[in-house]
């Protein structure tokens, strides 16, 4: 199906008595190709802090926020305080994380997720359906 939105972004609470899940989904390879932008601008010291829910091609439901920040640990996605989420890695983590969603950029097909951290308390899940 077209992708009509852009990428959509949701938290999934505590989902399977696991963890929290932030789930990038719903989402074309030009969407797949720009996160992938976000994580070298962040890995090659272009960015040092990229609002990911502010981006233009990014649908957000509920009113999630994440920002995605280079740290000197890798803490994964944590709660900022105020209803919102900072993702830190270090910037070298950063293109293991473009990396890893290069199987989802092709068009044609691959129709399967990603875990992009599973560090802490809430995962970061990229899936082109939703599911996992």
């Amino acid at each position: 199906p077209d992708i009509l939105f852009g990428m959509e972004m949701d938290v999934v609470p505590h989902a399977s008595d696991g963890p929290a899940l932030v789930r990038l989904f719903r989402f074309s390879a030009a969407d797949a190709t720009a996160m992938q932008g976000l994580c070298r601008q962040l890995f090659s010291g272009a960015a040092e802090t990229v609002d990911l829910s502010g981006q233009s091609w990014m649908t957000v439901s509920g009113g999630v926020r994440m920002a995605m920040v280079v740290g000197t640990a890798d803490e994964g996605v944590v709660s900022d305080g105020r209803g919102g989420y900072l993702w830190t890695l270090r910037a070298d983590v950063w293109e293991d994380v473009a990396d890893l969603i290069e199987p989802l950029v092709a068009e044609d097909g691959h129709d399967g997720y990603q875990w992009l951290d599973e560090r802490g308390d809430v995962y970061v899940l990229m899936s082109r359906t939703g599911e996992w």
